[in-house]
């Protein structure tokens, strides 16, 4: 008894034999239609044989299977642009007082140590009497160390002519010592009084209650907490945000069982909604340490060149990241056939004959897939037309 293989070999042998016999007749089908309909009505056809003046033929399209270095795994999320918070600096009040001044606006850009705020405040009259005082101090002490000095000095030498007693030194010597003493200290005082004022903004030859808060960074305004005509005595929170925006973090969350694929230093693909067509480029600076319980996600960090300032907070867009890549075989996605939840490709034998080839989609390089069994380099597959060799 014959096996079901070997009968079905047999009705195609026959029905090869007769096709040519069959063609001068009226309603004769073809050897491709022959072909169908032995493997099943709608059914792909593992082998095709096309006449050389096919019109499907001259409608199809080969390619040759190249080799490429494809990523076999990829990261895909959602994204936002955020502040590089090593870039952004608060503008803290140092004193109480009334906020009678904002020379800059928010969003615009200011200079490292240009005054973002003036604030009127008793502690700067403080301030300036208390630079005053040391100034006078400190001019007295020098007076006295270089008159103590000078005695030193006179019955030093009166000592060694024997003019003067030893006791005489001893005393001028001490009060030179004390006189050392007070003069540091008065310097001490002076600089601090100095350092306070220039904290404070204020010019020691002006006297007036009026204290400029400068901006510690070169930047853009991005926050501002505080309004002229303010009395301002919460010293804990800023009254403005300044940003450096030449650089900025892509911050977005990864799935845990993602994680392994991203390492620091690894570059992503960027594309935000305000730029369509337009793919950037980050590089992975920070991974959380922190899982979020909810999601199961870890926050990843990438930072971004912003030269032009474009990229603004809070835009949103997306990341792609591929994994390590590999050389290998590559046909053009459009030469994918799916059938029964599988990939084929049909490869090119000869001269109008195609044979159906499964095989295993791995990644994706633009409009080329990679392909980890199947087809080697140098085969050639249909790259555009695998659809005509569809039976109808």
């Amino acid at each position: 008894m014959k096996s079901h293989s070997t009968v079905t070999d047999a009705i195609l042998v026959g029905l090869l034999v007769i096709l040519p016999s069959c063609s001068s007749k009226p309603g004769a089908k073809s050897k491709q239609e022959a072909l169908t309909e032995a493997v099943g009505p709608g059914a792909w056809p593992s082998k095709i044989q096309l006449a050389p003046d096919s019109p499907q033929l001259k409608r199809i399209h080969v390619d040759v299977v190249r080799e490429q270095r494809i990523a076999s795994e990829e990261t895909h999320a959602p994204a936002a642009v955020e502040v590089d918070p090593g870039r952004s600096s608060p503008v803290m009040l140092l004193h109480t007082g009334r906020i009678v001044d904002i020379p800059v606006r928010f969003g615009g850009p200011v200079a490292r140590g240009q005054p973002v705020l003036y604030v009127e405040s008793s502690e700067a009259e403080g301030a300036l009497a208390a630079e005053v005082e040391a100034r006078a101090a400190l001019a007295q002490a020098r007076a006295a160390n270089f008159e103590a000095e000078a005695a030193y000095e006179r019955y030093n030498d009166l000592f060694r002519r024997g003019a003067a007693a030893k006791k005489d030194l001893l005393v001028a010597e001490a009060k030179l010592g004390q006189a050392d003493a007070a003069l540091a200290q008065a310097e001490i005082v002076a600089l601090k009084a100095k350092s306070r004022l220039d904290i404070l903004g204020l010019d020691p030859k002006e006297s007036h209650r009026r204290i400029a808060v400068r901006s510690p960074i070169a930047g853009n305004v991005t926050e501002v907490n505080a309004v002229a005509g303010e009395f301002r005595n919460d010293l804990s929170s800023p009254a403005m945000t300044i940003a450096d925006l030449t650089s900025v973090w892509i911050a977005f969350a990864v799935p845990e069982n993602e994680l392994r694929l991203i390492n620091r230093g690894d570059l992503f693909q960027v594309d935000l909604d305000a730029f369509p067509n337009h793919p950037l480029q980050a590089t992975v600076t920070r991974i959380s340490d922190v899982v979020d319980l909810a999601a199961r996600t870890i926050k990843v960090y990438a930072e971004m060149e912003n030269p032009k300032r474009d990229f603004r907070p809070q835009m949103l867009g997306r990341v792609r990241h591929l994994g390590r890549a590999n050389l290998m075989p590559t046909v053009p996605a459009a030469a994918l056939v799916e059938a029964g939840g599988h990939s084929y490709v049909y490869r090119q034998t000869g001269p109008g004959r195609f044979e159906q080839t499964p095989i295993e989609v791995v990644g994706r390089a633009g409009r080329y897939v990679g392909i980890s069994k199947g087809v080697r380099s140098a085969d050639r597959v249909v790259a555009d037309g695998a659809m005509l060799l569809r039976p109808k």
